[in-house]
């Protein structure tokens, strides 16, 4: 079981729970992934995962193990996500739930990340 505040996704599917805390530099292995010309939009942080939005997908860069030693990388293009939406809850973590053909991603969004942000980036890549 992860700390609290990591992402769960061992399992294709389950059901991935991440809660953002904050803005971060785009990991290394997900550079190495980018597609020539392919820019980044916005990257959040986990207490050791991230989410990553460029202009072409969404990635999930997940951290495994207790010294890291396994890494996965998801990639969602935008074309497969259907929907998404915003929940505001007024006091405390804020909500985005991303629904693809295959799963449902579940955000908990800290007051420290602009949630008005990536939903504008999901509004304009997801056309």
């Amino acid at each position: 079981m992860k700390p609290k505040g990591e992402s769960e996704m061992a399992d294709q599917n389950e059901n991935p729970v991440w809660t953002l805390t904050g803005k971060t530099n785009v990991p290394v292995s997900v550079e190495a992934i980018l597609a020539d010309g392919e820019r980044v939009l916005g990257a959040y942080k986990t207490i050791r995962d991230a989410l990553v939005l460029t202009d072409r997908r969404l990635v999930l860069y997940d951290v495994e193990g207790l010294m890291g030693a396994s890494q996965t990388i998801r990639t969602i293009p935008y074309r497969a996500i259907e929907s998404f939406s915003i929940q505001n809850k007024g006091i405390g973590k804020e909500g985005l739930e991303i629904l693809t053909r295959s799963q449902t991603i579940s955000l908990k969004v800290d007051r420290s990340c602009d949630i008005d942000e990536m939903a504008k980036i999901l509004a304009k890549s997801c056309v």
